[in-house]
């Protein structure tokens, strides 16, 4: 699209300023055309009070069929919140981290992605917002849910459905989207994936983007406590330090395995569906020696059915 592009768009945006701090913001991101049906298809099911909701489309491409599928839906939904934006990054980020497992943070999506978590802070002028991604199918009751575990648990800075990862072979296990970490400063030395068979509330050290909800002043707080230098930071794990940093504020993480989300994938012949079935209790641990993770290490699971 050329050197002249337009960074940042808002290519809808009917925000008020009467009712900027009323009611919460629903934040729905987006970077892959191929989520786009599926996605809907669910949230059409999903219980959300639309008349108490900010919607946000976040576009982080520069992909004008995304934009197309996008602007269809915009036309359904922005009459039906309090306000409705529709903003476009033009980014043009890849990931090319499949086809170089060397290849560092700089290199990645990550720098994309920490990005698009930055600009989504300027966007939400309510004290609480809820975000999910768009390769994320959510429970029905997921969005309520999560906003009323904040208000709830006063010690609660985030609040977490679960989401199993992928692989482009449906029969590999992988791990859970909550984990416990070991940190040093900001350097990750253990992350252990949670068994897929807890049950209720679970506090964690860290998640995914997902599926999560949080207090829009607790999040900015988060970005001040982020490395200026992250080519330490591994590519796998940039969300989990993010969202352990609500711990280091004083606050809780909390994961409710009563939300279990479908993570979808597309491989070349067709779309994969990833959920509590495919999910272990999975390890990444620093060894030093060899200056690298030993990743994906399948651990015993007591919790096990």
């Amino acid at each position: 699209m050329g050197a002249a592009i337009r960074r940042h768009e808002y290519l809808i945006n009917t925000m008020k300023q009467e009712d900027r701090k009323k009611g919460y913001t629903l934040v729905l991101t987006f970077s892959r055309n191929w989520c786009v049906h599926n996605f809907f298809a669910n949230f059409l099911k999903m219980k959300i009070d639309l008349r108490n909701c900010h919607m946000v489309f976040f576009d982080n491409t520069d992909n004008a069929l995304l934009q197309e599928s996008l602007t269809y839906w915009a036309d359904i939904f922005r009459d039906c919140c309090l306000s409705f934006r529709y903003y476009k990054t033009y980014r043009q980020g890849t990931d090319r981290t499949i086809l170089d497992p060397d290849i560092g943070f700089k290199g990645s999506k990550l720098p994309f992605i920490y990005a698009m978590q930055q600009d989504i802070v300027g966007l939400v002028t309510t004290d609480r917002f809820v975000q999910l991604e768009d390769d994320t199918l959510a429970p029905v009751n997921a969005i309520p849910r999560l906003l009323s575990l904040l208000e709830k648990h006063k010690n609660c800075g985030i609040a977490t459905a679960i989401e199993t990862g992928r692989s482009f072979e449906p029969w590999i296990k992988t791990r859970t989207g909550v984990h416990y970490l070991k940190m040093k400063e900001n350097k990750l030395m253990e992350r252990i994936s949670l068994s897929p068979w807890h049950k209720g509330l679970v506090k964690v050290d860290g998640c995914g983007y997902y599926c999560f909800a949080t207090w829009t002043h607790l999040w900015k707080e988060t970005f001040k406590l982020m490395p200026k230098d992250m080519s330490d930071i591994p590519r796998f794990a940039m969300d989990n330090i993010q969202t352990n940093k609500i711990l280091v504020l004083g606050f809780d993480i909390l994961a409710d395995f009563s939300l279990w989300c479908t993570h979808m994938n597309l491989t070349p012949e067709k779309i994969l569906f990833w959920g509590r079935p495919q999910a272990v209790k999975m390890a990444d641990i620093w060894v030093p020696r060899f200056n690298e993770y030993a990743q994906g290490i399948i651990l015993k699971d007591p919790l096990k059915k």
